[in-house]
């Protein structure tokens, strides 16, 4: 039987799609305080069967961001009884479609199955790039931003007549998820409303734009029906948080940081990153060369990096909403010498995504693996629920974990129902479970507040974890 070669290479990169998705997710995905805050407020959500726009809530409590972000993860989230891997499970799933809706909206998919060289590189480039396989196992609001620009592009190659409302739509609802995707989504959409002005098709303009105000007109009537609101109206205040002040901003500094920055996330190591700009300068030279018109996906690249300048630091979260508007760049049909070099640009991001993936698998630095917290949850629950516990309260004692209040316990932990007494209440606490990777007298030296009152305390149990490096011990008076 002779086999098609094109399908086994199709079958092969959705094999590697799925499996770096949702494999190893319970040891490797990050579950800090935001997370957990998030999976206590989507479980009231779900149990109370409450519809409303307030969703991720920063931890100075000053940035409010859509409850999109829980709706989409809330499925997964309640078909895993709210554990932790639950809303993580949702995020790789969002993330495959994400990688779908790129494949089928670059222009290497009119080859269909008929792979070239240059169409494999790029399929398993869409499959293994960091960014987008790194933000695919962690969820966080910011992190389901590509999946609506992904949508967004998709949705502009289909042959229907009110395709643009759904494609300002989609733009805009990236914005639910982040704040931060308003520089690369507006720059695109400002340059392919002139394009299509141009074109004399004044349906298509009102209707892109008409699809961005429908998204955000929910964070404009909120703000207008509870002032002094909590989204637009927060961002437009002269202390808007975030910005930099006019005094300590220095452009050319925040913008040589935002583009060391985007080069790190894009290419990885240094090796990598140099020839990786020789050949992203190539290619945008033949560009301005050749095809003028393939600038309507690096310009919102470009903008994502530089409209930062006036936000102060530069995170991964910025650069997500480039990615997309970057892959299908390279992806984007070239003839001659341009269509080498950037077949060599996407061969160089590959290696470069290779190198970095035992660390897109590696456990989290500085905070206990998921599984870890998931097995500290049932412990708890099982001690609290068996021996009767009143007035407990938690800690968390190891320079391997900052969340020494237990901060994300707690929020966990609130979904069963265990309410713990207030980090400023542990004199006023008959027992203490404490979570740590050190042995009991270190534990019991710890200059932690906690210890200074339970140090001379009964250890009434102690269990190891199945981790083998973590234990939960029960203090009591």
């Amino acid at each position: 039987m002779k086999i098609n070669k094109n399908v086994v290479v199709l079958i092969l990169a959705l094999a590697v799609l799925f499996i770096s998705r949702f494999l190893y997710l319970e040891k490797s995905a990050r579950f800090t305080r935001d997370e957990s805050s998030d999976l206590a407020r989507m479980h009231a959500y779900w149990q109370e069967k409450k519809i409303t726009l307030v969703g991720p809530i920063s931890n100075d409590n000053i940035k409010v961001f859509s409850s999109l972000t829980y709706y989409m993860q809330m499925p997964f989230a309640a078909a895993y009884n709210f554990r932790p891997v639950g809303p993580v499970v949702g995020t790789a799933f969002w993330g495959v479609i994400t990688i779908l809706l790129v494949v089928f909206a670059s222009d290497y998919q009119k080859n269909k199955l008929q792979f070239s060289v240059g169409s494999v590189a790029f399929l398993f480039l869409a499959v293994l790039w960091t960014p987008l396989l790194v933000t695919s196992r962690w969820a966080w609001n910011p992190h389901l931003v590509p999946f609506w620009i992904a949508l967004a592009l998709f949705t502009r190659t289909l042959s229907w007549r009110w395709k643009y409302l759904l494609v300002g739509l989609s733009f805009g609802m990236a914005l639910h998820n982040h704040y931060i995707a308003i520089f690369s989504v507006l720059t695109f959409s400002i340059i392919e409303a002139v394009l299509l002005l141009k074109k004399k098709l004044w349906l298509n303009t009102l209707s892109l734009f008409g699809g961005l105000f429908l998204a955000v007109m929910p964070f404009l009537l909120f703000d207008l029906r509870h002032p002094p609101g909590l989204f637009l109206s927060s961002y437009l205040k002269s202390d808007a948080p975030n910005i930099v002040e006019s005094q300590d901003l220095a452009l050319f500094d925040n913008l040589l940081r935002n583009g060391a920055f985007a080069l790190e996330e894009v290419a990885g190591p240094i090796f990598i990153q140099i020839p990786w700009l020789l050949l992203f300068c190539c290619l945008v030279f033949f560009d301005l060369k050749n095809s003028k018109n393939h600038f309507l996906f690096l310009l919102p690249v470009l903008a994502q990096v530089i409209g930062p300048v006036v936000v102060d630091g530069y995170h991964q979260r910025y650069f997500l909403p480039a990615t997309v508007f970057l892959l299908l760049w390279m992806a984007l049909q070239r003839k001659n010498n341009a269509r080498k070099v950037a077949f060599l640009l996407i061969l160089t991001t590959v290696i470069g995504s290779v190198y970095r993936l035992p660390a897109a698998f590696s456990v989290p630095e500085q905070v206990a693996p998921m599984s870890v917290v998931t097995e500290v949850r049932n412990q708890i629950v099982s001690i609290v629920h068996k021996n009767h516990v009143k007035n407990p309260n938690i800690a968390v004692i190891t320079g391997e974990d900052l969340d020494s209040l237990a901060e994300k316990y707690r929020d966990l932990l609130s979904i069963d129902g265990i309410s713990f007494r207030a980090a400023s209440e542990y004199d006023a606490s008959e027992n203490l479970f404490v979570i740590s990777t050190a042995d009991e007298d270190s534990v019991r030296n710890d200059q932690n507040v906690s210890m200074q009152l339970f140090g001379d305390t009964r250890l009434i149990e102690v269990r190891d974890l199945n981790d083998g490096s973590w234990k939960l011990y029960w203090f009591g008076i």
